[in-house]
């Protein structure tokens, strides 16, 4: 075997590390991506036990009296709030658009006038 020959093994050697490597990231990445898919799902369910939830309330809320009224109207609030909170949780396992822009570029400096020299005694 030449030295040559040793280099190309060695070479080929690395290039079969990294693929591994790179095998092993790609089925890290896959159960990672599986895992948010189940914690979306499991989010999505806990929507769907707040809409109706708010459906309920809501349903109490044109039934409801004068005097129940305001009581009727602040567990609506809370309902719409905890449905607001448990869909937005949802779509951010199922969000499949672009990563957000990047944030607008800080505006530049302005120029400031340089400082007057201190004035001295005697001069």
């Amino acid at each position: 075997m030449s030295l040559l020959d040793a280099y190309r093994q060695k070479l080929e050697a690395q290039i079969q590390e990294h693929k591994a490597q790179l095998d092993l990231l790609k089925a890290r990445a896959r159960r990672v991506a599986a895992q948010s898919r189940i914690v979306g799902y499991e989010e999505l369910a806990e929507a769907d036990k707040h809409l109706e939830h708010l459906k309920a309330k809501f349903d109490e809320l044109k039934g409801a009296g004068g005097g129940a009224l305001g009581e009727i109207k602040t567990g609506v609030k809370k309902a719409l709030a905890d449905l607001k909170i448990s869909t937005k949780k949802a779509a951010q396992h199922f969000n499949t658009q672009a990563p957000p822009a990047q944030p607008a570029p800080a505006k530049p400096r302005t120029r400031t006038k340089p400082a007057k020299p201190a004035k001295t005694k005697g001069h």
